[in-house]
């Protein structure tokens, strides 16, 4: 006899999930590379750790799992029509200062940064997060390396893209799962989204 379907489960239960598009593993470690001497002499800042270096398009925080294929469904409108596109690291910047708000510290981008803002944007609307809502947040795509930064981190990070870094092909976002406990952040990947032309594989 059908039962019908299977439950989604208590509605208490949550996942802490955002959308992001990553960067490639040697990427990652040439950025690693040439921060990892800024570290010693920055010790009281919060760095993103090497294996979590990702570009942030839509941050979902506590989320039951049953919406996961709904978000998957706006993930892949949103791509639809895409084609895969070039990015660069460029340019350095930070959010944030004083007590209430800690300095963020961030790499830019050029080319890939109006890329990824449309994607942001259209992500935004198939999530349906209101327009109010749209409006408050920040556009604009950035690799986030720092917390509780320093001022003059900002003027080091921009030292340390000379030379630049290669470009790398962005071709797919992918839906995270962000694991908190006690050292850094384990992020699980759910599912992805692939533009024209990619592969996923990054």
């Amino acid at each position: 006899m059908d039962d019908g379907p299977a439950p989604r489960g208590p509605r208490t239960e949550r996942w802490r999930l955002f959308i992001a598009a990553p960067l490639p593993d040697w990427l990652r470690e040439e950025i690693d590379a040439r921060v990892t001497p800024m570290r010693s002499a920055s010790p009281h800042a919060r760095w993103v750790h090497t294996a979590n270096l990702h570009l942030t398009l839509a941050f979902l925080g506590d989320t039951h799992p049953g919406d996961v294929p709904q978000i998957v469904d706006a993930m892949r409108g949103a791509v639809s029509g895409r084609g895969a596109f070039e990015a660069r690291i460029a340019g350095a910047g930070s959010f944030g200062g004083g007590r209430r708000r800690p300095l963020v510290a961030w790499l830019g981008l050029e080319p890939g940064a109006r890329e990824l803002v449309d994607l942001m944007r259209s992500l935004q609307v198939l999530l349906g997060i209101p327009p109010e809502e749209r409006s408050r947040r920040r556009e604009q795509v950035h690799l986030t390396i720092a917390r509780d930064a320093a001022p003059d981190l900002v003027e080091r990070l921009r030292e340390i893209i000379v030379p630049p870094l290669p470009a790398w092909v962005v071709d797919a976002i992918w839906l995270y799962r962000s694991h908190l406990g006690s050292g850094p952040p384990r992020y699980e990947e759910l599912e992805r989204a692939v533009l024209a032309g990619g592969d996923g594989d990054g």
